[in-house]
C-alpha cells in the first residue's frame, strides 16, 4: 500500500503544492524534505531540488501538482487521499535572513511537528525528529 503525501511550499505569495504517491513517512519523506532543505540556499534553490529528486530507478519522487498566486494567508490543498501533509512556509526576518516554518500533519490534519526558526536549525531539528518516528 502506497503512503502518499503532499508538500506545499509557500515564497512570498505563492503555494507550490508537489504530491508524492509512496513512502510519504516522516522517517521517509519528512528525512529527504529536511535534507533537501539543508542543501538549498533559497526557496527557488529548494524547488529546484524537489523538482530533480529521482528514486534509483530515475523516476521523479515529487510529482508538481500546482501553483496558488497571490495567497496572503490561509490556502487550500486538494486532497489526493494523502495520509501525511507537509509544509514549508519561507519569509525574511527584520534583520533580512531566511527563516522557515514547518509544519507536518496527519491525515486526519492532526499537527505531528511544528515549528518556526532559522532554515537549517528547522532542517537539523526536522531531520531528527523524523529519524526518530517509526511507523
Amino acid at each position: 500500500m502506497a503512503t502518499r503525501s503532499i508538500v506545499n511550499i509557500k515564497n512570498n505569495y505563492n503555494v507550490y503544492t508537489y504530491y508524492r504517491h509512496c513512502d510519504g513517512f516522516l522517517d521517509n519523506a519528512g528525512q529527504d524534505l529536511a535534507i533537501l532543505l539543508k542543501e538549498a540556499k533559497n526557496p527557488k534553490n529548494f524547488l529546484n531540488l524537489i523538482n530533480r529528486f529521482v528514486y534509483d530507478n530515475g523516476n521523479h519522487v515529487y510529482e508538481y501538482k500546482c501553483t496558488q498566486h497571490n495567497i496572503e494567508d490561509e490556502w487550500s490543498t486538494e486532497s489526493y487521499g494523502q495520509e501525511y501533509t507537509y509544509q514549508i512556509i519561507f519569509n525574511k526576518n527584520e534583520d533580512n535572513k531566511l527563516i522557515c516554518e514547518l509544519t507536518a500533519y496527519s491525515d486526519d490534519m492532526d499537527i505531528l511537528y511544528n515549528a518556526k526558526n532559522y532554515k537549517n536549525i528547522i532542517a537539523n531539528n526536522f531531520l531528527n525528529y523524523c529519524k526518530q518516528q517509526k511507523r
